[in-house]
């Protein structure tokens, strides 16, 4: 049986596990990423665009049995109309001796198809059933920044 129990999932930029206490600190959680572009982006042309970001997923996930535990989840990464843009298969073991594990998935770069809230979706599953353990939002906004032409200095 699976007796594996999601705490807390969070998206950030970076996260850093401190080997001597055992603890994470997260830097930069993510709620809303703005993207700035000197040039209009029409995304009914484009349909994706690719942004270079890397984000943490970090998850907390804690087994309610003693003995090990071995359980499928997955994080699905959706558009703001519910089209599914990524899915990463993240298995979580938690040893016989712990009774908590962090997991850290590492997602290099985003697919977005215009401004918008995203989602990431958080999944375990159990008795064959996929789960939701964390709907994570993730706020997209496109600030298109104005150029100005160069000036010349006079002295």
């Amino acid at each position: 049986m699976n007796s594996l129990k999601h705490i807390w999932t969070i998206a950030c930029k970076r996260s850093v596990l401190d080997q001597g206490t055992n603890n994470i600190s997260l830097f930069d959680i993510l709620e809303e990423i703005s993207i700035e572009t000197p040039t209009f982006i029409n995304f009914s042309k484009t349909k994706r665009v690719g942004i270079p970001i890397e984000i943490d997923i970090v998850s907390l996930w804690e087994k309610k049995e003693d003995g090990a535990l071995r359980a499928a989840t997955k994080i699905e990464y959706l558009a703001p109309n519910n089209e599914l843009l990524n899915e990463i298969n993240a298995p979580v073991e938690i040893a016989t001796d712990k009774k908590r594990l962090r997991s850290i998935i590492r997602m290099r770069g985003l697919t977005i198809t215009g401004p918008g809230t995203y989602f990431l979706i958080i999944k375990y599953q159990k008795h064959n059933k996929w789960l939701v353990a964390a709907r994570i939002p993730l706020d997209i906004k496109i600030v298109q920044t104005v150029s100005l032409p160069a000036t010349k200095l006079v002295p």
